[in-house]
């Protein structure tokens, strides 16, 4: 009986100290996997900072973070109508367009938000005319808002960026400050389409300037929240130049500098930093756990639940409670890997390239095996794929823009439009999603469009444009990205 006892005892030693063997060996290779793959990625560039993209700070006096109207809440200007149905959206767009912009919109907005509150007639009027009462009505702020522009040419938040638990502070911080952006970019659009119908280019293209101004303020900003912001507002901010180069009312001077102002945006850049502070988030989540690991066991396992991991991952992970460094550890070199793969492989910000193959490929991986250990954490945290086919989008209509500038600035000169781009005799931005040249096509009647392959380059279906003049309406089939509006006089 002691000898089986005692051959029991040794039975079970031999087993607890296999167990705590492989628990000692799978922690000391995971954390040599970390350190080996964060060793590796920050050879090729990647920075373990975050710190260090932080926005250079601005003297004070320069800063229109800073300025006391921003600090005005109650500035109609700062504020779009509270109306019971949505202030309209001013923006650009492929799709079928009725018109520039809808005049008719703004004034049932107006007045149903209050004709007292808009100073508006009792009887609607014209469209334009009464949407004219209303800019006239914020003139003054408007004249404050472009003053302050001038004075405080800079901009920098000056957000208090820490850790905090699980993440730096910022990340999801509220974006009211961009909001007020928003909105106050809403009235420079608003007034420079209005500026355009009264023939007032002049004053319109000024406020062209100061709604980019308002915009770019966010370039560099490290969260991605803003930075999807700003896809919005540069959206917005090419609906007045659409129409001014739609209707010629743009001269060459005003030309040339839209050339200059869209050829120095760069939307993949900006997208790229915010992906990288989504990483350093993503690094702040592990290296919680990894303390919650170190202290207490129940602790890092009742944090990880809390933070949203679902129930059916749970339990494909319950072998790795048993260690949970090697968890941590294994999981935030993988997490690092996808990201390296995501922000170098899915597109070059230097060379302004979405590579949509690429990231089709890594859709395709994380969702076949978002239920892995490994890429639990990422899959939850890893924002969408789409916000880069967006953001390559919207270079696109940017790109468009200088080339339609480029264009328009041509006949000006030459009394016709350019046979080919190569006659525009400068140096032209690549296709976002293809890095070959944008096709161009005149149909020798004063008609002519700019067009993108899109984000589905491989598709067989291949759309043909029918562009149809009935009034004032434009209707077109959607395609590709193909810029197009009537003729200019």
């Amino acid at each position: 009986m002691k000898k089986k006892l005692k051959f029991l005892i040794i039975i079970v030693s031999v087993v607890l100290l296999i167990g705590v063997s492989m628990r000692y060996f799978y922690t000391i290779s995971s954390s040599k996997n970390w350190s080996s793959t964060k060793s590796d990625l920050e050879g090729k560039g990647f920075n373990f900072n975050f710190r260090d993209i932080i926005p250079s700070t601005v003297p004070d006096e320069k800063n229109f973070a800073l300025a006391n109207i921003l600090k005005e809440k109650e500035l109609k200007i700062l504020n779009k109508p509270k109306s019971r149905i949505s202030a309209p959206v001013i923006t650009f767009s492929y799709e079928e367009n009725q018109e520039f912009i809808n005049f008719l919109d703004f004034q049932e907005c107006f007045r149903s938000d209050g004709v007292e509150n808009w100073n508006q007639p009792e009887e609607a009027g014209d469209p334009i005319d009464d949407v004219l009462i209303v800019i006239n009505d914020v003139e003054k702020d408007l004249k404050l808002l472009e003053v302050a522009i001038n004075e405080r040419p800079l901009y920098n938040s000056n957000l208090d960026y820490k850790i905090q638990g699980a993440f730096i502070e910022a990340w999801n911080q509220s974006a009211s400050s961009q909001l007020v952006h928003m909105n106050a970019q809403w009235w420079f659009l608003l007034r420079s389409h209005v500026l355009l119908k009264k023939g007032d280019s002049i004053n319109a293209f000024k406020d062209v300037g100061r709604a980019l101004f308002l915009t770019e303020c966010f370039k560099n900003d490290p969260r991605l929240v803003v930075q999807t912001l700003r896809l919005s507002m540069l959206k917005s901010l090419l609906s007045p130049i659409w129409e001014g180069l739609a209707k010629g009312k743009w001269n060459i001077e005003q030309l040339e500098e839209i050339q200059k102002k869209l050829s120095s945006i760069n939307i993949i850049e900006g997208i790229s930093k915010g992906l990288n502070f989504d990483r350093h988030n993503l690094n702040q989540v592990h290296s919680y756990f990894r303390e919650l690991a170190k202290q207490d066991t129940g602790a890092y396992r009742s944090g990880l639940i809390s933070y949203g991991v679902p129930i059916q991952s749970i339990k494909s992970m319950r072998w790795f409670y048993i260690s949970p460094l090697t968890f941590v550890n294994n999981s935030q070199s993988q997490s690092n890997k996808i990201y390296f793969k995501y922000i170098r492989e899915g597109f070059d910000k230097l060379e302004r390239r979405i590579y949509p193959e690429k990231l089709k490929e890594l859709d395709q991986y994380l969702e076949e095996n978002k239920f892995h250990p490994f890429n639990l954490i990422s899959s939850l945290m890893m924002p969408s794929t789409s916000i880069m086919i967006r953001a390559g989008t919207v270079q696109v209509m940017l790109d468009h823009a200088y080339i339609a500038s480029a264009i328009e600035a041509y006949k000006l000169r030459k009394g016709e439009y350019p046979k080919d781009l190569a006659s525009l005799a400068i140096q032209l931005p690549k296709d976002v999603f293809s890095g070959q040249s944008y096709r161009y096509e005149n149909d020798g009647n004063g008609l002519y469009f700019i067009s993108s392959e899109g984000c589905d380059q491989n598709s067989d279906k291949k759309e043909i444009i029918d562009l149809q003049h009935s009034g004032k309406k434009i209707k077109t089939k959607k395609s590709n990205l193909v810029w197009h509006y009537p003729t200019s006089p």
